[in-house]
């Protein structure tokens, strides 16, 4: 979950000092009448913007839990989990005996539980994500006429910030994903340096999560740039 942990590391200051940079532009612009009548209402027009485009974070996360143990299943552990070594002492003092005399003891490994781990983290964020994200969505949708959801300055600042977001996770998550499975389908998990390299299924299922989001996100923002752009003389 390297992968995951650097794009959200990214994502996440990019999101909060968006929103406040748009939230301060869009408070600001107006008039003082203006701004009087609309404040409140902006508020709360911002504040279920942001918080869907959380609760999409939310699910796209759960998401990749999800895959992650799907990848385990359809490939090999091995394809999205490191190999785990439990040291395990293969003799033990025998009591009664001479110094330096042993017999084997048994060795009870751990049940390795990533897997599972990682579904039900996975369909909780996903049942998580998805109630948050349709209830703010409907609450948006309630509050905004329609030409508001479509071309309002909030909605061209969250098809941005989603945009810029999603797509700095699924530039570095997609070519950290081929290299990866690249690199366990010719070589496996073990380096040339007598190491062992990151399973690829991380990557592979935040690339895909990501993707899509950030293509959807993309092209609403072109087309709603292309819509307020002025029409050739």
């Amino acid at each position: 979950m390297a992968v995951l942990g650097i794009a959200l590391a990214l994502f996440v200051p990019l999101a909060v000092i968006g929103g406040i940079a748009a939230l301060v532009y869009y408070l600001v612009r107006g008039g003082p009448q203006e701004r009087a009548h609309v404040t409140m209402r902006m508020l709360l027009r911002a504040y279920l913007r942001f918080a869907y485009l959380v609760s999409l974070v939310v699910f796209l996360v759960g998401a990749v839990s999800v895959l992650t143990p799907a990848f385990a299943t359809a490939f090999g552990k091995g394809f999205s989990y490191t190999p785990q070594v439990y040291p395990c002492p293969a003799v033990s003092p025998v009591p009664g005996k001479t110094p330096g005399e042993f017999s084997p003891i048994p060795c009870n490994e751990p049940k390795d539980t990533r897997e599972e781990d990682d579904l039900i983290r996975g369909v909780s964020l996903l049942v998580a994500g998805l109630v948050l994200g349709g209830g703010h969505r409907l609450g948006l949708a309630a509050l905004e006429a329609a030409e508001e959801r479509r071309n309002s300055g909030l909605a061209r600042a969250e098809a941005l910030l989603a945009t810029v977001g999603f797509g700095l996770t699924a530039i570095i998550a997609i070519p950290w994903a081929v290299y990866l499975v690249l690199h366990y389908a010719l070589l496996g998990t073990a380096s040339s340096g007598g190491g062992t390299t990151e399973p690829p299924g991380g990557a592979l299922a935040v690339a895909l999560a990501f993707t899509p989001a950030w293509a959807y996100y993309l092209a609403v923002f072109v087309r709603r740039v292309r819509a307020g752009a002025p029409a050739p003389a």
